[in-house]
């Protein structure tokens, strides 16, 4: 029989490990605080007259219970309408793959004092829920269909006691398409009906909703890295006190124009590097790898050089981001400049760097949209928009591991963990989700 620590340390050392494994590298590296910033896998900062900070129609959060890219595995229907399997590039073998199962890892903080969230057909998994600085009534935009599942929320895992599932979906097998192809994992389930979720799963105040929280520590953070990002330049240290890293990625007009995508080949328009970087596109076909590796343990600022204002776009095509152990990278976007996908994945490398070591950070003051993610895998990457213009983060079809951090954050159809080191409760959760792995792999 095959033991629960045994089944743990099988599914560590199979590199599913974007379910935050990684050691807490910003805790020991970053010249500011994170500690109150790690807690969350969203943050909306919008006061309540601009827009909700926080919308989410159709997802989970603190649960990926599906492969990735998602296939519409469940019946008789899937709550997500659009697969990403065929329609995204495949996970290469150099990227990590996405976890699957449940670590509540899904709080979420709406921190103005008059900051509003609206949820539809959601299922939130988290050890503390939604938080807001207003009254948790006046926060809360949402008609029905919200779920929370705390931490004794404990299932087989996905199917709860009573015979509840947990919304969207149960998770009846996991594990790799064909890991000597490529990273890409595969699952099956079933469909949890809205009607079917037992009322002790509705959120309400008291159940996953907090009101009136202090958020004077969280914004502190948030203010102190708004201030220090932009600012980074040669010569300085980070917080070991150790020579910061630079490098940049060369997009601009000569190149590939903005875009991440096939025309990075050398035999195409190509791409410029320079600094304490390397990089490689892999093929000159859609479906291929644009690689990103920094050289050196400790922190790593990469910048890219594009023309005014232009677009920098992901488009079919896999934006990875690599580094040894003890790395952590913060890629600056200009501040006039929106990051996007089409169709591409931006992922993090197997090298070393971990999970929860890659920020990508706008400073956009001038267009209103700062990130914006269409069908695409998002794995082992946090994405910040740290100024306060009411830029949006948006969503649409998308999944992984990842950090959100906007004044509006708006999302449809979705699947997210964050990726945080897990509590040790959590852990038996994941040796449960590498035993449903191991059985697959071995049928």
């Amino acid at each position: 029989m095959l033991t629960l620590a045994r089944a743990f340390a099988l599914f560590a050392a199979s590199a599913l490990l974007c379910a935050g494994l990684a050691t807490d590298v910003a805790g020991e590296v970053l010249p500011f605080e994170t500690d109150e910033i790690r807690k969350y896998l969203l943050i909306g900062m919008a006061d309540g007259g601009t827009a909700d900070a926080v919308d989410v129609n159709d997802g989970e959060l603190g649960s990926h219970k599906a492969g990735a890219p998602y296939e519409d595995f469940t019946t008789p229907s899937s709550t997500f309408p659009s697969e990403l399997l065929g329609n995204v590039p495949d996970i290469p073998l150099n990227a990590l793959p996405v976890f699957g199962g449940i670590n509540h890892s899904g709080n979420i903080a709406v921190t103005d004092d008059s900051g509003d969230f609206n949820f539809n057909n959601v299922g939130v998994y988290a050890d503390v829920g939604v938080q807001t600085a207003d009254t948790a009534a006046d926060a809360d935009d949402s008609g029905d269909n919200y779920f929370y599942y705390g931490t004794s929320f404990t299932d087989d895992p996905n199917v709860n006691s009573d015979g509840a599932g947990g919304f969207p979906n149960t998770l009846d097998s996991f594990g790799y398409t064909n890991e000597v192809v490529n990273h890409n994992t595969t699952a099956t389930g079933k469909t949890v009906a809205v009607g079917d979720v037992p009322a002790m799963y509705d959120m309400a105040e008291g159940n996953g909703l907090t009101g009136n929280v202090d958020f004077s520590a969280l914004n502190a953070e948030i203010a102190a890295a708004r201030t220090a990002i932009p600012a980074f330049s040669p010569g300085d240290l980070d917080g070991n006190g150790d020579p910061i890293h630079f490098g940049t990625i060369d997009l601009g007009p000569s190149f590939s124009d903005g875009k991440i995508d096939k025309s990075m080949h050398p035999d195409d328009k190509g791409f410029g590097v320079s600094g304490d970087i390397t990089a490689s596109a892999s093929s000159k076909n859609d479906g291929g790898t644009f690689l990103v590796t920094v050289n050196h343990a400790g922190l790593t600022v990469i910048d890219f050089d594009v023309d005014s204002g232009k677009e920098i776009l992901v488009s079919n095509y896999n934006f990875v981001i690599d580094g040894p152990e003890g790395a952590f990278v913060i890629v600056r976007i200009p501040d006039d400049s929106e990051f996007s996908t089409s169709q591409g994945n931006v992922l993090a490398g197997t090298g070393g760097v971990g999970c929860n070591a890659i920020v990508l950070v706008t400073l956009n003051t001038v267009t209103e949209e700062h990130f914006d993610f269409q069908n695409s895998v998002l794995n082992g990457v946090a994405f910040w928009s740290l100024t306060d213009v009411d830029g949006t983060i948006n969503h649409s079809n998308t999944q992984g591991c990842s950090q959100f951090i906007g004044d509006i954050i708006d999302m449809d159809n979705v699947r997210y963990i964050h990726c945080t080191l897990p509590e040790p409760a959590t852990l038996a959760l994941l040796a449960l989700g590498g035993l449903a792995l191991i059985r697959r792999r071995s049928s």
